[in-house]
């Protein structure tokens, strides 16, 4: 169903979930009246069905709702229920529609995780309480055919309790009466699912170019709210230009306490970030939402083929968008990320084919579908070009829209707008597991006819992958980059230069997915924390319940032992150490690392002076003292500095992030050399 659950690993990925839909089945018509009652924890509704088939019909609907009865016409029905499923048989030729009447209580217990709930699907709330209502789609609050594809909707909706509700599709009408609000919605395509929400919502809204757009948090902010919606109105113009126009008439951000989830047309936000804005209003975060819309919503995945939705979304949004507005470095940086973590996270024997991917069923299926699986379409974007991409992206909404949709689908549509074979980089990347293993072998150097000529041999291990390898070498003229056609296991090349080498890298901007040896990984806290033999070291400015929440997190999750400060000079020869505080007496100078220096009442890095009180740097590097293992530091100007401790593991990908007031403001990468893959040529003479 059209709904899409979301999971936080550093706040950027958003899982999908849905019920798998048959290829042509045909489209199911509900019309739901439902009245909802918050302080009894009660819904009672009648849904009526038309498109059912004759035979047997078998629905499903949450075993906490009990059903009153099934009429078809005037006539009562025999129904038998087994749990979630309904069962009956209707004539041939069928009803024009069948009317179902049930009614129950619902409540997820507070305290309750995400997977233990009172009558909802598994994983999928059905929650009526005073303050709150969230009846998923897939929580089974309507009866349900599982194996139908898209279907049209309208909802009367009747909430009590001066709760302010949203659903999908279009509101055609917002009233209240009897001392309930009552709501009509429809759906102006085929949806995969239908949702409701509800709040004690205060709403900011604006209304563009016959768009709503619309804010619902429970405390009125005004200020925040304007603010998301001028990041919507931004996203929604750059989005329509790609994809075509938006399918539905409005766009609502509401924070709720399960943000987890999300439904087209409406994203739901963490109460902890629903008033920061500049978070939610970077790439990939608040228009992974919205493009939803469009792929997953209007287009549909059908998941029992795999879900091709999530890492297209994910590489429109997360690394496609950067690039379109002029900000390489930073979708470089997120290529990086995403290569890392997929060979820190995701364990060879565990992993599956990134076709098999449907729903989150592991802690790593993060770094297949939204990780390996962008990847894939960044490939396919360098393959095919800038211009076919984009067309391809049009052609899919515009036919496939309201249909349930096949990777197999995707790859026609892909394959119609270039004349490039894309069998085999679908074949290699949706069917097989992990990645290459990259290594250069044999880099050298001869002078020949006046110039240099550079040689060496791109190695693959494993079964060899059809790659397009960019090569860049350093000279004293500057660089020069080469595409090296890649097929076997071992590929020699050369590389003409006018001057004499310097260095030599294969691909440096990280477009190509690749599974890399820890050696080759930036340094980072999240490198330090895969390091089964680490450390936390805690300066005298460091003690504070926000620095050992933090600890007690992490070694929670990662494991490691607290040590000592005095003994920190003993525990770098042992593994990677974490330094909260600044470094006592041996100080980062004397690890080697004079980038980052402390003094009484700041810091300098890189250069640049950092004094302002609420000032913080996170910095990871190399361990000199045992090679393969990091050092990381987190250390402020302040203890006040250090008070926002829990957001540190969001940045642990990043070798430096510098914070103020718990808000980063610089972060990034520095020159790194994946000894596998680069080589800096000796300064010796030049070779005939």
């Amino acid at each position: 169903m059209g709904t899409y659950r979301r999971t936080f690993l550093f706040l950027l990925f958003f899982l999908a979930a849905s019920v798998p839909p048959v290829q042509g089945a045909a489209l199911l018509r509900h019309n739901i009246m439902a009245t909802v009652d918050p302080p009894g924890h009660r819904i009672s509704a009648r849904d009526r069905i038309q498109g059912l088939d004759a035979g047997k019909v078998e629905l499903e609907l949450a075993s906490a709702l009990g059903v009153l009865s099934v009429m078809a016409g005037k006539t009562d029905m025999d129904f038998e229920r087994h749990g979630d499923r309904l069962m009956f048989e209707l004539p041939d030729p069928p009803p024009e529609a069948v009317e179902i009447h049930y009614e129950g209580e619902t409540y997820l217990l507070p305290g309750e995780s995400e997977a233990v709930r009172a009558g909802g699907g598994a994983g999928y709330p059905l929650h009526i309480s005073t303050d709150e209502v969230f009846l998923h789609a897939e929580g089974k609050w309507y009866p349900a055919a599982s194996q139908t594809g898209p279907g049209f909707f309208t909802l009367n909706l009747a909430m009590k309790g001066g709760l302010i509700s949203l659903s999908q599709g279009n509101l055609e009408n917002r009233s209240t009466s009897s001392g309930a609000e009552e709501t009509r919605w429809s759906t102006p395509s085929p949806v995969n699912g239908l949702s409701v929400l509800a709040g004690p919502y205060k709403s900011f809204k604006r209304d563009v170019d016959g768009l709503t757009y619309s804010v619902y948090t429970r405390e009125y902010d005004e200020k925040n709210s304007a603010l998301l919606v001028e990041a919507s109105e931004k996203y929604m113009t750059f989005y329509t230009s790609l994809l075509g126009p938006y399918p539905y008439q409005a766009w609502s951000m509401v924070e709720s306490s399960f943000f987890m989830y999300h439904f087209p047309g409406v994203a739901l936000l963490d109460p902890r970030v629903a008033h920061q804005a500049s978070r939610l209003i970077q790439p990939g975060y608040l228009d992974h939402y919205l493009v939803h819309a469009w792929l997953g919503s209007h287009v549909v995945p059908e998941l029992h083929e795999g879900n091709w939705s999530e890492p297209l979304v994910t590489y429109i949004t997360s690394h496609y968008y950067r690039e379109s507005k002029g900000n390489p470095n930073e979708a470089r940086n997120l290529r990086i990320q995403t290569v890392e973590r997929f060979s820190m996270l995701v364990l060879p024997d565990e992993e599956y084919p990134l076709r098999d991917y449907t729903e989150p069923r592991e802690t790593f299926a993060s770094e297949v579908a939204y990780g390996k699986g962008a990847m894939f379409f960044h490939l396919l974007r360098k393959q095919i070009g800038e211009d076919a991409f984009a067309k391809a992206l049009g052609e899919l909404v515009r036919g496939h829209g309201g249909k349930t949709t096949t990777w197999s689908d995707i790859e026609r549509v892909f394959q119609a707008v270039t004349t490039d074979d894309l069998e085999v980089i679908f074949a290699q990347w949706l069917r097989r597991t992990g990645g290459p293993r990259l290594r250069l072998d044999s880099p050298a150097y001869a002078r020949r006819n006046g110039v240099f000529v550079v040689t060496g041999t791109i190695i693959q291990e494993g079964a060899p992958y059809a790659l397009e390898i960019p090569v860049r070498v350093e000279g004293a003229y500057g660089p020069v980059t080469q595409l090296i056609p890649v097929r076997d296991l071992n590929t020699p090349f050369e590389i003409e230069l006018s001057a004499k080498p310097e260095s030599m890298v294969l691909d440096p901007d990280y477009h190509i997915f690749r599974v890399l040896a820890t050696r080759d990984i930036h340094p980072s806290l999240a490198r330090l924390l895969q390091d089964p033999s680490h450390a936390y070291v805690k300066g005298p400015d460091a003690r504070s319940s926000p620095v050992e929440s933090l600890i007690r997190n992490l070694r929670e999750k990662k494991g490691g032992w607290v040590i000592d400060e005095a003994h920190l000079s003993d525990s770098l020869g042992l593994g990677g150490v974490f330094i909260l505080g600044k470094p006592p007496l041996l100080g980062v100078r004397g690890i080697g690392k004079p980038e980052l220096e402390f003094y009484t009442t700041g810091f300098t890095f890189l250069g640049h002076n950092y004094s302002d009180p609420g000032e913080a740097i996170l910095y990871s590097f190399d361990n000199p003292f045992l090679p393969g293992s990091t050092i990381s530091v987190f250390a402020g100007n302040t203890p006040e500095a250090l008070a926002y401790a829990q957001y540190v593991p969001y940045y642990g990908n990043d070798t430096y992030t510098v914070f103020v007031s718990g808000v980063a403001v610089e972060r990034g990468y520095l020159p790194f050399s994946p000894p596998s893959t680069s080589f800096r040529f000796p300064d010796n003479k030049d070779k005939e």
